[in-house]
């Protein structure tokens, strides 16, 4: 087949598991940079990112034929380099992390909202502070609001990433929500609300 541009992410999923090679490749470069970027929040291996992506797309090609023909494309990819790198950095058997042990790893994200809006150099400031109080929250939260807002995963895909529950995902939305309300000025919570998105607030 010939891949167009605007093949969906479900289309091109379907030609690969099809063997179309164009579409393999077509994969790879759709989706590298994001999961990069992901792997380097997990590990500052840089080379370890990179060879456990290599793995990932070659699983992908050789066993294309077991793969769902319903899978998430964005979800399943990063699970599997998530599950990888852990088993890379923590030896062969894959960690399943629990609540209670959410911030027993590091998740290397320095938060920055966008500032091109900003209208004044106090709304600057404001939005310094706001930066701030997002990157103390602990570890597992960061990584919840990256994947929600970042990876624009919903709640169900953020647990399946994650493994753990539903309801975990929404407490830990609801604990960093509680965080950021408790050390954000109250006069500031119009702009709070204008960076965040009313569907997570």
């Amino acid at each position: 087949m010939s891949l167009q541009p605007e093949l969906s992410d479900s289309a091109l999923w379907e030609a690969v598991r099809a063997g179309d090679a164009e579409a393999f490749t077509g994969m790879i470069k759709r989706y590298s940079r994001f999961l990069i970027g992901y792997g380097r929040k997990l590990t500052n291996d840089q080379e370890l990112v990179k060879d456990c992506i290599q793995d990932l797309f070659a699983d992908i090609w050789l066993y294309r034929s077991n793969l769902s023909p319903s899978a998430a494309v964005h979800t399943y990819l990063l699970v599997s380099l998530r599950r990888k790198i852990h088993r890379s950095t923590r030896g062969n058997d894959y960690i399943q992390f629990k609540e209670s042990e959410a911030d027993d790893y590091p998740f290397m994200v320095t938060f920055s909202v966008q500032d091109q809006w900003l209208q004044s150099e106090t709304e600057h400031q404001q939005l310094l502070q706001l930066n701030h109080v997002i990157n103390a929250l602990p570890e597992r939260q960061k990584e919840v609001l990256y994947l929600k807002f970042y990876q624009n995963l919903d709640h169900y895909e953020i647990a399946e990433l994650l493994d753990i529950q539903y309801q975990s995902v929404s407490n830990l939305v609801q604990r960093a929500l509680a965080h950021l309300r408790k050390n954000w000025r109250e006069e500031f919570t119009p702009l709070l609300f204008f960076m965040l998105s009313a569907d997570f607030l």
